[in-house]
């Protein structure tokens, strides 16, 4: 059964990136620990879209728990080492729920509505993904970016997740630019993923649906 996990999935990518923009502007002194419930929130509704895929979710959990559990030492510790792990198990696991929900609307049956939602819920975790892979880079080599305002010492800044959703829809304003060549490989390779998922997706969805709608037309036939 399907239910709702897509959906609910998509309020918490909103969710989670509505609290980091609103909490870095409102709650300045609670910041890190809005960011870091936040992200344990989302790590939780990735855990369960991935319920349906049986060996996915028991892999999933494992990788979930180990983020959630990193998230929440860096609270108590902010430290390099644990900002460092926090940030690899995060984009392990968004890596898994991307293939596996990729996986799930490509061959998971006709077109329909509970895949278009799973669509916009790749689009946006490819998004947050891109983000903590500009955060890995700030991290490891500081000032890779120029033009990006640092909040705290091995904590990520809001413009990285400005700076990731300009470049997957290649808007591009180019207020914060990487400098480093990491960082400008993450950039270009994003803004080429942003444009050939639009592209691939929404043919293949398209195509699937044609077919999918002869298909009826042949049985009504007969």
């Amino acid at each position: 059964m399907r239910g709702y996990r897509y959906e609910l999935l998509l309020i918490g990518v909103f969710g989670y990136l509505g609290t980091v923009s609103f909490a870095h502007q409102f709650l300045e002194e609670s910041y890190h620990f809005a960011l870091r419930l936040a992200a344990v929130a989302l790590l939780l509704l990735g855990l369960a879209s991935l319920r349906p895929a049986r060996p996915w979710f028991v892999v999933g959990l494992g990788i979930a728990f180990a983020a959630i559990a990193c998230n929440v030492a860096v609270l108590a510790w902010p430290t390099a080492v644990l900002t460092l792990a926090a940030l690899l198990t995060s984009l392990a696991f968004m890596v898994l729920v991307i293939l596996v929900s990729l996986g799930d609307v490509l061959f998971g049956g006709a077109v329909d509505r509970h895949k278009i939602v799973g669509a916009v819920c790749v689009y946006l975790l490819v998004g947050v993904a891109w983000v903590q892979l500009y955060i890995l880079a700030e991290v490891i080599a500081p000032g890779s970016f120029v033009g990006l305002e640092l909040t705290h010492s091995h904590q990520p800044s809001i413009g990285l997740v400005y700076f990731s959703f300009v470049t997957l829809t290649t808007l591009g304003y180019g207020d914060i630019s990487p400098v480093s060549s990491v960082a400008q490989m993450f950039a270009w390779s994003e803004a080429v993923f942003g444009q050939l998922y639009l592209t691939v997706l929404v043919a293949a969805l398209v195509g699937m649906h044609v077919s999918s709608r002869a298909g009826k037309d042949e049985v009504t036939k007969r």
